[in-house]
């Protein structure tokens, strides 16, 4: 929030999409200590309450589910949604028929250290953007 200029008084309400189940009662305090918020977590009941057709609903990541219906409220139809991350994912979605798949490969750092940690002369590359 102090990054952004927010202050916590501003804030009425948190929702978080989180894959990392272990992390959820940590954040959760976090949120509530620094709020004063209970948050809600996106889970399978959640995404069965959206108005937005996701088939699979307890098998598939809060993360995915939370791309796809933001890109649809704020950009229509249809949309394909390139997620970065430790996963690097392509989720196509339509307003009527709901997410319609997901492709994940490993993130660009993921591979880097798989590379080299399968490798025998491969080192790790750092990732940098190059100087113009």
């Amino acid at each position: 929030m102090l990054e952004w200029n927010i202050s916590s008084i501003d804030i009425s309400k948190c929702i978080i999409s989180s894959v990392v189940p272990d992390l959820n009662d940590v954040i959760r305090q976090a949120v509530n200590f620094t709020t004063g918020l209970n948050p809600l977590f996106i889970t399978a009941d959640v995404i069965k309450s959206l108005d937005l057709p996701i088939p699979h609903p307890y098998e598939i990541g809060s993360d995915l589910v939370a791309n796809a219906y933001a890109a649809i409220q704020l950009h229509g139809n249809h949309c394909i949604i390139v997620d970065f991350g430790t996963a690097l994912s392509f989720t196509v979605v339509n307003k009527t028929e709901g997410l319609i798949g997901v492709t994940i490969a490993p993130g660009l750092k993921t591979a880097l250290h798989s590379l080299s940690d399968k490798t025998a002369q491969l080192p790790v590359v750092p990732l940098s953007c190059p100087i113009l």
